[in-house]
């Protein structure tokens, strides 16, 4: 909102939520298409662009987007932490924590619950985690809204790009909008969550036992939440800091202490549930490429090679920030 203002922010917001939850509606439509069902996001792309094409055009922009979100939730992961520790730790005549963390230790704690977490085999047992994720991420958008409406507009709050260069305030609107397009990356795991849910019964309204009627509806849901999540933080905070507001909203919000801290911690556990949910979708395309080759897929074998992914998420993690 920032840098793209009132009508920018707006138009941007609305826009990007009708058009992903349009083409995400046609991505579940075309789940069972034409006597075919296509479990993986890729297979679609195969059957839509051939074999070679296909891959090209899917796979690849699909591993960028969850290898990149893995990145990026251990990063958020690990800052909540240690903002969250900042608050609760015992502190010093100075004000500060007695025994104080770099984020690249945080980055590591919060990446030693994945270790056990990559371990479930598949989306359906990861069930409790997604809906964990769900509920957390309503908690902390709710405090964000409620703690920016209880601040209020600050003196002094502004909403013009006063300060910039042309060429900068171009740069910075381009990387607006990529962070609202880099917001719905649901696209890349909707067709395999929708494999995981069981065929309804064949009906006379749905003579065929499609799943799409009964899986957008969860959809829809969960677009409602989004809403009220993105919207709900964006817009408060905005009118409430203006350009002064920080990429993490909780960071302006001047307290109480005990809220914010628990802000944190949703943002912790929303983001363990979207890594998993993210991750799952790679872990499925090394074991396929795994038995093509010939070999079997064991507890060992799960355990190594999903355990060296986590470590490699984690390292790129650290050394990004």
């Amino acid at each position: 909102m920032v840098f793209l203002g009132w009508p920018g922010g707006t138009v941007a917001l609305v826009l990007s939520w009708l058009i992903s939850l349009y083409t995400l509606h046609q991505l579940c439509d075309l789940h069972e298409f034409n006597g075919h069902r296509f479990n993986r996001y890729h297979e679609l792309g195969v059957y839509a662009f051939g074999k070679v094409w296909g891959n090209i055009a899917v796979i690849t922009p699909q591993l960028i987007v969850m290898v990149g979100l893995g990145i990026t939730y251990t990063v958020t992961g690990g800052q909540s932490l240690k903002r969250f520790w900042a608050i609760v730790c015992h502190k010093g005549a100075d004000g500060t924590c007695a025994t104080d963390f770099g984020l690249s230790a945080w980055i590591v704690v919060f990446t030693g619950v994945h270790l056990i977490l990559i371990q479930c085999p598949n989306f359906n047992s990861l069930r409790p985690v997604s809906l964990l994720a769900a509920v957390m991420s309503m908690g902390y958008s709710t405090i964000a809204i409620g703690g920016s409406i209880k601040a209020g507009k600050q003196p002094g709050t502004e909403y013009n790009l006063n300060g910039y260069s042309t060429g900068a305030g171009i740069l910075n609107v381009f990387n607006s909008l990529g962070i609202v397009a880099f917001a719905y990356g649901g696209h890349n795991v909707v067709l395999e969550i929708q494999s995981s849910m069981k065929s309804p019964k064949k009906t006379a309204a749905n003579p065929q036992g499609l799943t799409y009627t009964p899986f957008m509806r969860g959809v829809f849901l969960a677009y409602a939440i989004v809403a009220w999540c993105y919207f709900g933080v964006s817009f408060t905070g905005y009118h409430s800091f203006g350009n002064h507001v920080e990429d993490n909203v909780l960071a302006s919000i001047p307290g109480p202490k005990w809220m914010i801290a628990m802000a944190d911690m949703f943002v912790v556990f929303h983001v363990i549930g979207s890594y998993q949910v993210y991750t799952m979708p790679v872990m499925d395309m090394i074991e396929v490429q795994w038995v093509r080759r010939g070999h079997g897929i064991n507890l060992a074998t799960r355990l190594v090679y999903r355990t060296i992914y986590v470590i490699i998420i984690a390292f790129f993690a650290i050394i990004v920030p």
